[in-house]
């Protein structure tokens, strides 16, 4: 193979693709090993941790503990987006520890409530 010039190919210059992980050229616009447009100076694959907080799932109502559904809502749409091609039920799946360990994190009242309409989301 060195005869002809395709030797192992140097790490210098490439980059992770932000979708599958595997190795393309610092300047590819589409990834050769899934097909995932990259755009330029791509955002993390991580979501804003502001949607991991409890604090905005609820608000307190007189005495009692309403769920903010809007919120939820943001949850979905945020990690849809970061996750372009993919189905939202494999996406539930990626981040199905951190949604539960979310709603460990909210009053009781609101757990089932919070559990059921992020499923029903995905």
């Amino acid at each position: 193979m060195l005869i002809f010039g395709k030797g192992t190919p140097s790490a210098a210059g490439l980059v992770k693709c932000p979708f599958c992980a595997e190795l393309i050229q610092g300047e590819a616009i589409k990834c050769k090993h899934c097909g995932s447009d990259i755009q330029p100076g791509a955002k993390s694959q991580e979501p804003d941790p502001v949607l991991w907080s409890a604090d905005n799932y609820f608000k307190l109502n007189n005495c009692d503990v309403v769920l903010e559904r809007g919120a939820i809502d943001t949850l979905y749409i945020s990690l849809i987006d970061l996750h372009p091609g993919q189905l939202p039920k494999d996406i539930y799946e990626q981040y199905k520890t951190q949604i539960r360990n979310l709603s460990n994190e909210l009053p009781p009242q609101i757990r089932d409530s919070f559990r059921q309409t992020v499923k029903s989301k995905f």
